[in-house]
C-alpha cells in the first residue's frame, strides 16, 4: 500500500526499499493491482505516470441489515475489529476514552501484529477510569463476525489507512454506525447519517 499513511509507518526501511526498486528499475516490468481510482494516483506518485496498474474493486462480504436494539441513556457499547498494529490507530481510541463521561464498553477483536504496540495500548488502558470497560478478545473467527457486531452499538476503527476497510464496510452493511478516520474510503459519514469521520494525526 503506497497510501501517504502507510509510508509513514517505519519510512526509512520503506523508503530505501522503494529507492532501490525505482534505481534498479523493477517497476517498469511489473503491474501493479489497486482497487479504485485513489489507489492507482497513491501508485503513480511513487513509480511515475507511465507505470502500469490495473484497477480491480474488492468484494466484500454483505451482511444482513441488523435491528437496532434499544439504546440506554449514558451508555455506549463499542466494537473494533482489526489487527493490533499502528496503521490501525487502536490507541487513539483508547487515548480518547480517558475523556468520556459516559458508561462505555470497548470490545477489541484481532490478532496481535505488532507486540511493542499492544504492550503501549495495554498501558492506556491501565489507567483508563473505571466506567471505561476495555476487553480484549484476540482474533474472531469469520462466520462469528455477524454476531459480533450485532453484540456493539458503534463500531469505531481510526485507521491511518485504509486501502478499502473490509471491517467498516461489512459494519455498515450491517446498519452499524461507525466511526472512523478520514484516511478510508468512506467519507461523509455523518452527511449519509452512517457515523462520523474523525481527524487523525498521520
Amino acid at each position: 500500500m503506497l497510501h501517504t499513511g502507510a509510508l509513514s509507518q517505519k519510512s526509512f526501511k520503506k523508503k530505501i526499499y522503494l529507492a532501490i526498486w525505482k534505481s534498479a528499475g523493477l517497476h517498469r516490468h511489473h503491474y501493479f493491482h489497486a482497487t479504485d481510482i485513489q489507489e492507482q494516483a497513491f501508485i503513480q506518485q511513487v513509480f511515475g505516470e507511465a507505470v502500469k496498474v490495473y484497477v480491480a474493486g474488492n468484494f466484500p462480504r454483505v451482511f444482513s441489515l441488523q435491528q437496532a436494539t434499544e439504546k440506554r441513556a449514558g451508555t455506549v457499547n463499542l466494537v473494533s475489529i482489526a489487527l493490533i498494529s499502528p496503521m490501525k490507530n487502536i490507541a487513539v481510541v483508547l487515548d480518547a476514552l480517558q475523556y468520556c463521561r459516559c458508561t462505555v464498553h470497548y470490545d477489541l477483536y484481532g490478532p496481535v501484529k505488532d507486540d511493542g504496540y499492544w504492550q503501549q495500548c495495554l498501558s492506556v488502558i491501565k489507567l483508563l477510569p473505571p466506567h471505561i470497560k476495555v476487553q480484549y478478545h484476540g482474533d474472531v473467527l469469520p462466520e462469528k463476525i455477524a454476531a459480533t457486531l450485532r453484540a456493539s452499538e458503534v463500531f469505531i476503527l481510526t485507521s491511518k489507512s485504509e486501502n478499502f476497510g473490509h471491517a467498516i464496510f461489512e459494519a455498515l452493511s450491517a446498519g452499524k454506525p461507525v466511526i472512523t478516520s478520514h484516511h478510508t474510503p468512506f467519507n461523509e459519514l455523518f452527511q449519509h447519517q452512517a457515523g462520523f469521520n474523525v481527524a487523525v494525526e498521520l
